[in-house]
């Protein structure tokens, strides 16, 4: 049944929705049919999709909190056994290279890494050679995702309590912090290498805004028209992407089959970072906790 986009689902109207039904809609999705035979492939759909439409559609549930009753046919749907096994079906199959490529960011090398932070500081534009190598080396010193980064405030950047060549700072914004306990105070440490120095960069790019074009939010990453957060990880991740998919990119560390560039963002540049720390003898608790 297809309904208009104006359509109100009442309560009533959502409680009829049963497993059967959920796992047809996600056989549609991956398969492209709501009854695949054996010999079917998740072509069309990755297993990460179906878990956010799961979470997307459980939201809308009266009872989202309780399980499925099989007896009783009450609870959350989502929750059933039928859903969960056919997420685990397609899981598999993506195993055994039987499903859809994957299109999650690849880590960024440190090669490709000091290439972008040199296409960066080349620029005449202020973005370009001065936030960006700061918002980049701050994101990559944290190991932290972009819009974390870009809600980093300044007041909790100071110097540290025993060791003053160092800053401490604390990463509030993280989609792992639940509690104050979670976000514990980082160091912030300096680099022989001023590709890496976060000093070096954040504090270029922190004197050249004081004192009269600091955003009015008190954030140490923002540089949009708007001075906006969302704004200056949605202009950062365009600059970013139009370096990765350039052609001086390309001819560096591209191999002709394919496009380089297709599957880096701003994630990668904290992938890059784990993976960085993890090669050098840091433990995962050590990068988790940081």
């Amino acid at each position: 049944m297809n309904y208009d986009k104006s359509f109100c689902f009442e309560s009533d109207h959502i409680l009829t929705l049963r497993p059967e039904d959920i796992v047809s809609y996600f056989n549609l999705k991956v398969f492209g049919t709501t009854a695949p035979d054996d010999n079917a492939t998740p072509k069309l759909g990755r297993s990460s999709s179906l878990l956010f439409y799961k979470k997307a559609i459980s939201y809308f549930m009266p009872n989202k909190l309780l399980g499925w009753n099989v007896q009783s046919e009450t609870g959350n749907p989502t929750k059933s056994v039928q859903v969960n096994n056919m997420i685990n079906k397609v899981k598999k199959m993506e195993v055994r290279k039987q499903g859809k490529e994957t299109q999650a960011r690849r880590p960024l090398t440190i090669d490709e890494f000091k290439f972008t932070l040199k296409k960066l500081k080349d620029s005449d534009d202020f973005v370009w050679r001065y936030a960006l190598p700061a918002l980049c080396s701050f994101q990559f010193h944290l190991i932290a995702r972009i819009d974390d980064t870009c809600q980093f405030m300044l007041n909790e950047l100071m110097v540290h309590d025993l060791f003053p060549f160092a800053l401490r700072g604390r990463m509030r914004w993280s989609k792992n912090v639940l509690e104050e306990r979670h976000c514990p105070s980082q160091i912030i440490l300096g680099s022989n290498d001023p590709d890496f120095c976060v000093l070096l960069n954040v504090g270029l790019y922190l004197e050249s805004l004081f004192p009269t074009e600091m955003n009015d939010e008190g954030l140490v990453n923002c540089f949009s028209i708007a001075r906006k957060t969302y704004n200056t990880k949605k202009r950062a991740g365009k600059i970013l992407s139009d370096i990765f998919t350039s052609d001086d990119f390309e001819s560096n560390f591209g191999d002709g089959r394919s496009s380089i560039g297709a599957l880096l963002g701003s994630h990668s540049l904290r992938k890059c970072a784990a993976t960085h720390v993890r090669r050098n003898g840091c433990s995962r608790d050590e990068i988790d906790l940081r």
